[in-house]
């Protein structure tokens, strides 16, 4: 993380993922968000966040590539 400009708070994580607050908690108690914790509170880099969305636009494609055989 290069500074606290590409920090993100969980409610700014929901808006932008258009989730819910209770799911990005969910998803990061699974280790599905990548996320650091600096004391008690939950941040989000930036550009982690924009890896997770690319990974999982990928997966979302191979599989309804999948599901059309």
């Amino acid at each position: 993380m290069e500074s606290n400009e590409h920090l993100l708070t969980p409610k700014e994580v929901s808006r932008w993922l258009s989730m819910s607050l209770p799911w990005v908690y969910k998803a990061v108690e699974r280790g599905d968000l990548p996320f650091c914790r600096i004391g008690n509170a939950v941040r989000f880099d930036r550009a982690e966040i924009e890896a997770y969305l690319a990974s999982r636009k990928n997966l979302n494609i191979s599989k309804l590539d999948r599901s059309k055989n």
